[in-house]
């Protein structure tokens, strides 16, 4: 009897000291947010998003500057609304491609820079965009042979 107390006791600690390292999490990635400061949005239409999810990263070179907010079907094509990091300037003549972090990870939107010197507004598009590669119609068609 004894011996199951302890064992109730020690469960409720595990639950307690769960729950609160889950609200330090929960407001270390608000203050995160917070801080980050006032963004812009940048939208940019892709063929196929191909797994790609609200919430993934947008990277410049590797480095995070912003998250996807929301993806929608527009004309049958994947738009994808980016929050990008104010501090950040993103030139008119980027190029979005959707990668995906490591060999079979998470999808990300990664920009290359252009060189043009009109900037990306608030509200403004990303014309030039490469559609996420699918793995396993790449691995099928070098498997049984077919050419395009």
């Amino acid at each position: 009897m004894r011996h199951r107390r302890l064992v109730e006791i020690l469960v409720g600690i595990f639950v307690v000291a769960g729950v609160l390292a889950l609200a330090h999490l929960s407001i270390g990635l608000a203050r995160r947010e917070v801080v980050r400061g006032q963004g812009y949005t940048v939208k940019a239409i892709f063929s196929d998003v191909g797994g790609l999810r609200t919430g993934a990263s947008v990277t410049v070179a590797g480095v995070e500057i912003g998250r996807v907010a929301r993806i929608a079907l527009t004309d049958y094509q994947g738009e994808v609304l980016m929050s990008i990091d104010g501090s950040v300037k993103l030139q008119a003549d980027s190029i979005a491609s959707i990668r995906t972090r490591g060999l079979i990870g998470e999808k990300l939107i990664a920009i290359s820079p252009g060189g043009d010197d009109e900037l990306l507004v608030d509200g403004g598009a990303i014309v030039e965009t490469e559609p996420a590669v699918d793995l396993e119609q790449m691995i099928s068609k070098f498997v049984f042979g077919k050419k395009d």
